[in-house]
């Protein structure tokens, strides 16, 4: 998912995309690797409320890489599927709680405001 955008991303690979997004990714992966850098344009779209890939790792890497990331007030993991009911998922390998307990599920107003931004994105193309 978004933590493979952010890894091709950086990887000379990458270099045959002109933008990336990544929706909810894990980025403390990328946050031990201080030597890896974006090769193409990077947005990240995240939830405030994620437990199961936290936007505070994400802020600190889009610092650090001086690239836009928009954290959706509210908004747990998979905010933009449409119309799944927010629940429990559990066994999941990391949780922001270490209990392999996470939230799923659309928010609507994240939602929204998520497909807007990529059609920005994307509409520049």
């Amino acid at each position: 998912g978004g933590g493979t955008v952010l890894r091709v991303a950086t990887v000379p690979d990458g270099r045959v995309f002109k933008t990336t997004i990544a929706f909810y990714p894990s980025c403390r992966y990328l946050l031990a690797r201080p030597e890896r850098r974006p090769l193409v344009p990077i947005s990240i779209l995240t939830g405030a409320a994620d437990d199961w890939t936290p936007a505070a790792p994400c802020v600190e890497l889009a610092q650090r890489w001086g690239t836009p990331i928009h954290v959706y007030p509210d908004a747990h993991h998979s905010f933009d599927t449409p119309g799944s009911r927010l629940r429990v998922r559990e066994g999941v390998a990391f949780s922001s709680t270490g209990t392999g307990r996470v939230h799923v599920g659309t928010n609507e107003a994240a939602r929204a405001k998520a497909i807007a931004e990529v059609e920005r994105l994307l509409g520049g193309i």
